[in-house]
C-alpha cells in the first residue's frame, strides 16, 4: 500500500509542477536516488537507485557508481530486492553495502 500512495503522490506533484500528463506507463520511469557517497579520491559517487516493480508491488534497488568527471555510470548490482547503505573502504578501493539474500541481510 505504501508503494501505491508514494506513486500517486509523485504523479500528482509532477502533474502540478510540470503541467504534463502522466499515466501508469510514465510512473514506471520514475526512479528514486538515495544514500549518495563520494569516494575518498572525490572522483566517483556510489548511490542506490530504486525502480518500481509493479508485478510484486515493491521497489527494486541497484547500486551504481557514477564517475563525476565523465558522468559514466557503472551498475554494480542488478535485480536485487534491496540494496542499502553503500560505504567506501578507507582506501577507496572497495565498496561495502547491505543487501537481502534469501530473505536475510
Amino acid at each position: 500500500m505504501r508503494f501505491v500512495r508514494t506513486f500517486a503522490l509523485s504523479v500528482a506533484l509532477s502533474a502540478l509542477l510540470f503541467g504534463a500528463r502522466y499515466g501508469l506507463d510514465t510512473g514506471g520511469k520514475i526512479v528514486r536516488l538515495s544514500d549518495p557517497r563520494i569516494s575518498v579520491d572525490g572522483k566517483s559517487i556510489a548511490l542506490v537507485i530504486e525502480r518500481a516493480n509493479y508485478e510484486d508491488n515493491r521497489y527494486d534497488s541497484d547500486l551504481v557508481i557514477v564517475d563525476i568527471g565523465t558522468r559514466n555510470q557503472r551498475l554494480l548490482t542488478h535485480g536485487r530486492r534491496t540494496v542499502r547503505q553503500p560505504r567506501w573502504s578507507p582506501d577507496g578501493s572497495r565498496i561495502g553495502f547491505l543487501a537481502s539474500v534469501e530473505g536475510k541481510q
